[in-house]
């Protein structure tokens, strides 16, 4: 069922666990956010207790993402799998939705969440390893060969950025998935709630005077949270060591945009990119299951 508005300060209390002695502050707050409380779906048991929930996260169009599912302190989250999935898929549908992902935890993904997952129609596509470091600990890009500019403004840079994010994604497995719009895709992630806007946090790379690389970063301005969204190199200029000096300007992006924590992540099987984190000083702290549904065409 949707969240009711009795019940905000329930799941406040779920999804903010390390702030559960505000829940009135935290109500207030939800219900003031873009997109709403009311993308959550939560299990209230026959005492009215909201038990588990689960919120639907809008991408682009077309394309929604699943949260994990929260449960209270010591409760299972198996009596609540499948009603919860289900009905945010259903909800995802209803709201246009062609592509729903989800990434739960592989330590809190039981067998009957899989089970869940696989009988609403999503399949595993491996798993994601993610990685965390401050910000001030990041090394610099001073030497980097790559010479860097914002994405211009309006419908043409937008294109011409996303041109290039596309073919940076080619064979890349965090790259684009197939048949998804990097235009569109780029658009969604520009309107990302709480985080930096605007082109630039788009920028574009060049090497001898060829535009050959691509950084999106964004930071969540009110506690410092960063994210280096998407980078890539073209294939032509793979295998020169070029993606430390991509990575690191990342780096350099969320620190002017006032970045304090910096959260990355990449399929587990992207060896190339594991091993930029590494040698950045970033340390693996959770490992995810890759779940996706597909509209059936």
């Amino acid at each position: 069922m949707k969240l009711r508005a009795c019940d905000v300060a329930a799941w406040a209390a779920l999804s903010h666990p390390l702030e559960r002695g505000v829940p009135e502050a935290l109500r207030v707050r939800l219900e003031a956010e873009e997109p709403p409380w009311g993308d959550v779906l939560v299990q209230v048991d026959a005492g009215g207790v909201v038990r588990a929930g689960i919120q639907l996260i809008r991408v682009c169009e077309g394309e929604w993402g699943l949260s994990s599912i929260l449960t209270g302190e010591g409760a299972e989250v198996d009596g609540a799998a499948a009603t919860l999935v289900a009905e945010a898929l259903a909800e995802a549908v209803g709201r246009g939705a062609h592509h729903v992902s989800t990434r739960p935890g592989v330590d809190r993904c039981s067998a009957a969440w899989r089970g869940a997952l696989v009988a609403s129609g999503f399949a595993c596509g491996g798993r994601r390893v993610e990685y965390r470091r401050a910000v001030a600990g990041l090394p610099d890009e001073v030497g980097s060969p790559l010479q860097w500019s914002p994405a211009q403004g309006g419908e043409a840079g937008l294109r011409e950025a996303a041109a290039l994010a596309a073919r940076c994604s080619e064979g890349d497995p965090d790259g684009l998935e197939p048949g998804e719009d990097p235009v569109e895709l780029l658009r969604g992630l520009l309107e990302s709630p709480g985080l930096t806007t605007g082109m630039e946090t788009m920028h574009l790379g060049s090497l001898d005077g060829e535009p050959v690389a691509f950084v999106f970063a964004q930071v969540a301005s009110e506690t410092g949270w960063a994210r280096v969204t998407f980078m890539g190199l073209v294939p032509e200029v793979r295998g020169r060591g070029l993606g430390t000096w991509v990575h690191r300007h990342g780096f350099a992006m969320m620190t002017a945009q006032g970045g304090r924590l910096y959260h990355g992540g990449t399929h587990a099987d992207n060896h190339a990119m594991r091993a930029l984190f590494a040698k950045a000083g970033c340390k693996p702290f959770q490992t995810l299951e890759l779940w996706t549904w597909r509209a059936t065409r």
